[in-house]
């Protein structure tokens, strides 16, 4: 074989993926939008705006508040803010994470969520498990393996599952490094945000904790 017959058999082959791929992935966002409508509809009848994500967001709530998406004083913000959370993980597992945090930008625009909301949902959003992740993996393992599609075919919603598990499991360890008190003196870089010059210093920390917030300055 020469390399031009190597280069058109794997051009011919990257299509038949990329097709595969793209097949199965029109499928499952076609089949959950067809969901999505559907459960729409159906509380439509009673006068409810309720969407899939929004349902989601309700399952994924006791997680999300067992995780402490959200640390404000007051609790109906506590509450309002898991609850975003919440549905962002549920839109992350429907759609994709894409589309989530473009919703979690929007959302912190409109001052929905803040500080350690953000934070946790950055971290529980990083992942490819959701639904249309599930269509590319059989559409790509067929291709390549197709011996093997049932296989994957069985397990393919325990690997989702699992993928979910990891990335709220690592959201709650950020969670807890977040929370972490250093007992002993260290230099930290600031800035000094009520400072007119604006600039940026070394300084000490005292061996207790201090609240940063409330002294107008921001760590880098």
């Amino acid at each position: 074989r020469n390399a031009l017959e190597a280069i058109s058999q794997g051009a011919s082959t990257v299509v038949n993926i990329v097709a595969e791929i793209l097949a199965n992935l029109v499928v499952f966002v076609a089949i959950l939008a067809f969901v999505d409508s559907a459960i729409w509809s159906f509380f439509d009848l009673v006068g409810w705006n309720v969407t899939f994500q929004q349902l989601l967001g309700y399952l994924f709530f006791p997680l999300a508040f067992i995780m402490g998406s959200s640390d404000a004083p007051d609790w109906d913000r506590r509450i309002n803010e898991t609850m975003v959370v919440a549905q962002l993980m549920g839109t992350k597992t429907v759609v994709n994470e894409f589309i989530a945090y473009k919703d979690m930008s929007a959302y912190v625009e409109q001052g929905l969520i803040s500080g350690r909301a953000q934070m946790m949902a950055t971290f529980t959003l990083c992942g490819f498990s959701n639904f249309g992740s599930i269509g590319m993996q059989l559409g790509l393992i067929g291709s390549l393996c197709p011996e093997k599609r049932p296989v994957v075919a069985e397990i393919i919603l325990r690997s989702l599952v699992s993928g979910a598990v990891a990335c709220f499991m690592t959201a709650c360890v950020a969670g807890s490094v977040s929370h972490i008190t250093f007992k002993r003196y260290v230099q930290i870089q600031i800035t000094v945000n009520q400072s007119p010059e604006n600039h940026a210093s070394m300084i000490p920390v005292p061996n207790k904790s201090v609240d940063f917030k409330n002294k107008g300055v921001m760590l880098i």
